[in-house]
């Protein structure tokens, strides 16, 4: 996972389908850039794979991967008081 020179966030992943590496483009938030470079976390039990960055908006923002939706989606934990 990095921040592109674009401001978005790219994850590079193994494609099995294809038995190649890849690159994902997962955007930004939709009310924020990123100020923080992303962090992640594995949940084995859960959601897999789970980006964590901080957003312009200064909310912590999270990615994660939503299976039932076959899609990534972000969320706005906010900001801490």
């Amino acid at each position: 996972m990095m921040r592109a020179s674009n401001g978005n966030i790219f994850e590079r992943y193994w494609n099995q389908a294809a038995s190649n590496w890849a690159w994902t483009n997962h955007g930004n938030p939709p009310t924020a850039s990123m100020q923080t470079d992303p962090g992640a976390s594995y949940d084995s039990t859960a959601m897999g794979v789970r980006f964590f960055m901080g957003g312009s908006d200064g909310h912590l923002w999270e990615n994660i991967w939503v299976g039932s939706a076959n899609q990534w989606e972000y969320t706005d934990h906010g900001m801490p008081h």
